[in-house]
C-alpha cells in the first residue's frame, strides 16, 4: 500500500498518510493545513521468519569470502 510520511510546515507535526492519487490533496491531522512536505522515507522490509535469520558463528573460513564484519582475518593483531 502506498504509505507516504509527511511534516506540516505550519505546526511540524510529522504523520503518515495512504496516497492513492499524485492529485489527492493532503492535510494535517492536527491543524488541517494542506501545506505539508512529503518525507523522504526508507522502504518497509518484509518480517523474517526465526530459522532463515542468518547468525554468527564465531568461527571464520580460511578459504573464500570474508565471512563479514567480525570476519578473524580482519581482526588486529
Amino acid at each position: 500500500m502506498p504509505l507516504y510520511e509527511f511534516q506540516c510546515t505550519q505546526c511540524h507535526r510529522e504523520f503518515e498518510e495512504l496516497v492513492f492519487h499524485t492529485d489527492e490533496v493532503i492535510q494535517c491531522p492536527e491543524c488541517q493545513s494542506q501545506d505539508v512536505q512529503r518525507k523522504i522515507s526508507l522502504p518497509g522490509i518484509p518480517a523474517m521468519k526465526a530459522e532463515s535469520v542468518p547468525t554468527f558463528t564465531g568461527s571464520c573460513a580460511a578459504q573464500g569470502p570474508p565471512c563479514g564484519p567480525r570476519c578473524a582475518r580482519f581482526a588486529d593483531g
